[in-house]
């Protein structure tokens, strides 16, 4: 039986133990259709998994470290405690999803649809979400440090007690997205160029942003 086999019976335990014993065979589920299955805790770091559907699938867990995700469909997966490290997504789709826990550090992601998606204590750092649609979603204590979040709609996103340190939303949308309970020092060399942003949910004035070295611009629009 194949590694692809393997997936499809829902063998988890059996493909993390092929790939084991197998490191240097190359994987290919370009377009593999993998949607409402249990793939807890399956390891597909390294994996082609571009236009993927994995839709509705249950991925907690899940290694997807080095992997191509783009064009892939991620709508309405649970995808707790996941590693995304330095992975790819272009073009991906993952609305209504749940990736609480989360570890999508140093990854790539641009023109990606996460909207009304979960980021509970997800991590960011340094990871590049460039012009992705991040409506209504739930980052509380999410850590965003270091994060290029550019051009990217948070509008009425949650981003209570998120850490934003170094994290630069240039020209993102802001509006109606709620800083609740972060603390100044979480704020430090965040940069708001250009941002669409409601002054009031920042309670930050523009004395206590120049102390903590906030950048705006004169395309800031408050």
């Amino acid at each position: 039986m194949d590694a692809i086999e393997l997936i499809l019976q829902g063998k988890i335990n059996e493909f993390n133990q092929y790939r084991q014993d197998n490191p240097n065979e190359e994987i290919d589920l370009t377009g593999a259709i993998l949607n409402e299955k249990n793939l807890d805790g399956i390891n597909l770091s390294h994996i082609d998994l571009r236009e993927c559907n994995f839709q509705g699938s249950s991925l907690n867990g899940v290694n997807f470290s080095f992997t191509n995700l783009d064009l892939t469909n991620l709508n309405y997966v649970t995808a707790k405690n996941a590693i995304f490290i330095n992975s790819q997504a272009i073009d991906t789709v993952a609305h209504n999803a749940n990736f609480e826990f989360s570890d999508f550090t140093n990854a790539n992601f641009q023109k990606t649809n996460f909207s009304n998606s979960l980021f509970y204590k997800a991590r960011f750092f340094s990871a590049r979400i460039y012009n992705c649609a991040l409506l209504s979603c739930d980052f509380s204590e999410a850590d965003f440090e270091s994060a290029d979040c550019t051009g990217s709609d948070f509008k009425e996103a949650d981003l209570f007690k998120a850490n934003l340190k170094k994290a630069n939303f240039s020209f993102a949308n802001l509006k109606n997205t709620s800083f609740d309970g972060i603390m100044t020092k979480q704020f430090n060399h965040l940069n708001l160029s250009g941002t669409n942003i409601n002054k009031s949910l920042l309670k930050l004035t523009r004395s206590k942003a120049k102390q903590k070295k906030i950048l705006f611009d004169d395309f800031t629009k408050f």
